[in-house]
């Protein structure tokens, strides 16, 4: 959800001799492709350098829940994921992405390369604290609300729009679709929040 300026590719931010290194690649995903596969034994890292995809947590029985959004200028991969047998993640492109993937020894390349790594560490790092803060609230209210509060700061107005489809926002909430929607009904009724869609207004 940090937003960068759609003036400029996002490449133009990375320093060169990163995206010189012949570890590193620029690839293209459709929609729903997985990005990466990652697993304990995973020595790759990734940067969407456009579009959007989602970290997808997917457990012993199949069941998939969304660990994270990624935006221009997100960071992922297995040194940001939680080790454990019984769990695996895939990063989905939610959409068409152009992305750049690199081995983890990158990080010990150089003094800039090191320094852009860490600024966007700080960012993924921010963003996780972020979601656990929202999937704490002990109700379907206060999270849909406090997520709202955070997009308002995010998108610096009170009018926004979601990032994801509603469906999207549920799997990402942890909660059921159904009574979302129940509880944005009842937010609307109440004069707490406009919606429409994905447009959000937080009164």
């Amino acid at each position: 959800m940090y937003n960068y300026s759609a003036e400029t590719k996002y490449s133009d931010k990375i320093p060169k001799s990163m995206l010189e290194n012949e570890s590193s690649e620029i690839k293209i995903f459709c929609k729903k492709n997985v990005i990466l596969h990652i697993e304990s034994e995973s020595k790759t890292t990734g940067i969407i350098l456009d579009g959007t995809a989602f970290l997808i947590s997917i457990n012993r029985n199949g069941e998939e829940s969304i660990l994270d959004y990624y935006e221009k200028g997100d960071i992922f991969g297995n040194r940001f994921c939680p080790q454990n047998i019984v769990n695996l993640y895939d990063v989905i492109a939610r959409n068409d992405c152009e992305v750049l993937l690199f081995q983890n020894d990158l990080y010990h390349n150089s003094t800039d390369i090191n320094n852009f790594l860490n600024d966007l560490t700080i960012k993924n790092i921010q963003r996780t604290h972020m979601h656990i803060d929202i999937l704490s609230q002990r109700s379907i209210r206060e999270k849909i609300i406090k997520y709202l509060q955070y997009n308002v700061l995010l998108q610096k107005k009170n009018n926004i729009i979601l990032p994801m489809s509603l469906s999207e926002l549920a799997g990402y909430l942890a909660i059921d679709r159904s009574a979302m929607m129940r509880e944005l009904k009842k937010l609307n009724n109440e004069n707490i929040i406009i919606s429409k869609g994905q447009k959000i207004t937080l009164l």
